[in-house]
């Protein structure tokens, strides 16, 4: 396992998490719908713009 690989990893589970974990506050009514466009936007990016250079690699 390189260190592209160390780094990246992560980063792209952070960025999942960052898509998921709003959707949850939302719906208990924790996170306003503005605050969540914003977060879902940016999670989803750092999940799109990460996650393509680990996974499916050997």
């Amino acid at each position: 396992m390189n260190l592209t690989k160390h780094l990246l990893k992560p980063l792209s589970y952070i960025g999942l998490a960052i898509t998921l974990v709003p959707c949850i506050l939302v719906f208990l009514g924790e996170m306003e719908v503005e605050i969540y466009k914003q977060t879902i936007l940016f999670g989803s990016l750092l999940w799109m713009f990460t996650a393509p250079w680990w996974i499916n690699k050997s």
